[in-house]
């Protein structure tokens, strides 16, 4: 379940850096308007896992829809975990 934890955390590191760069957010600006100190960001990027509410404010900030949100969350379900917890 370690493996997988990590693979998650990598895989949503990724996400997470796309949906800043989508919005042309530099570092200082994610942590600026989210407040949260810009050392948590970057570790999150680099796969630390993240903490639900952190993504949630991440995602305001980033102005990813909620609708597209759902969507990642449950494809990753179903990539580690499968159909079994849906």
């Amino acid at each position: 379940m370690k493996k997988v934890r990590v693979l998650v955390a990598r895989e949503v590191a990724i996400w997470l850096q796309e949906r800043r760069r989508n919005v042309r957010m530099s570092l200082s600006e994610a942590s600026e308007h989210s407040q949260i100190p810009e050392q948590f960001i970057v570790q999150w990027e680099d796969g630390m896992p993240i903490p639900v509410p952190d993504f949630i404010v991440l995602m305001k900030v980033y102005q990813v829809p909620g609708v597209v949100v759902s969507a990642y969350l449950q494809r990753l379900q179903q990539k580690f975990l499968g159909d079994d917890f849906g």
